[in-house]
């Protein structure tokens, strides 16, 4: 009959050292991940707010137009004849009512720090 040795059970102290190692290794991994989901989706917020911003801007600047009693106008002058309307939002005093119009909706973002442009 062959002798087999008996397996030894680890202890508990080398388990708790196991679990410390497993740990050691997987945690920061771990911790990466994480930072990097919520970095990731402050990155997204931040461009749907300035996405939306703009999107309000240019709503503000297609409302009003050239045919409303205080058009917002881009920076290209016509060609054509003289204008025939006033320019209240001009593009020189950096579009004084779209640009509020497009910075009134931030939110979580320093709003003078977002330039609006048409």
């Amino acid at each position: 009959m062959q002798y087999l040795p008996r397996l030894r059970r680890p202890s508990a102290a080398a388990s708790r050292g196991q679990a410390m190692v497993e740990l050691a290794l997987v945690f920061p991994l771990f911790v990466m991940l994480l930072f990097g989901i919520i970095t990731l989706g402050i990155g997204v917020f931040y461009s749907q707010q300035v996405t939306n911003a703009a999107r309000e801007a240019a709503r503000f600047a297609s409302i009003h137009s050239a045919t409303a009693s205080r058009p917002t106008v881009s920076w290209l002058n016509p060609t054509s004849p003289p204008l025939s309307y006033n320019r209240y939002d001009r593009p020189e005093s950096s579009w004084p009512y779209m640009t509020p119009a497009g910075r009134r909706l931030l939110f979580g973002i320093n709003a003078t720090a977002v330039n609006v442009a048409a």
